[in-house]
């Protein structure tokens, strides 16, 4: 998908209900139940695209803190976290990452920016696929 994507400063978030810790994400195609060949590719496949996902959603991270300069440093006070939202009849993950020097969160999503109650965006870049690809 070379699609664009969105990065949020949003103010510090100490609550993650309803979101899966990264790992977990990455994780989840190996707890299917496998019964069959086809089964094996399908959770292969879904595993490589949310490992690409999360490695672009990070790229963008990392190239908004260079040209935007919204303080990211790149140490996490703990893991990331996925969550993600119903959007034109697909469900599309966002990525939530809490700095661990000053606790700025930051919300990655790719296609749109997450919509919320505008005194709780602080800023929102869009960056362009082709320029982290």
């Amino acid at each position: 998908m070379n699609t664009d994507w969105y990065v949020q400063l949003v103010p510090a978030v100490d609550f993650f209900d309803g979101m899966v810790p990264l790992r977990r994400y990455l994780s989840s195609p190996a707890d299917t139940k496998i019964n069959n060949p086809w089964d094996l590719d399908q959770a292969i496949d879904q595993a490589k695209e949310r490992l690409e996902w999360v490695e672009g959603a990070m790229k963008a991270l990392e190239h908004v803190s260079r040209s935007v300069r919204w303080g990211w440093e790149g140490d996490f006070r703990h893991e990331p976290y996925v969550g993600a939202l119903p959007w034109s009849g697909a469900s599309h993950p966002y990525l939530v990452v809490k700095q661990d020097n000053n606790g700025s969160c930051y919300l990655v999503s790719q296609g749109f920016a997450v919509p919320m109650a505008s005194e709780l965006d602080m800023g929102t870049a869009r960056v362009n696929a082709a320029e982290i690809a």
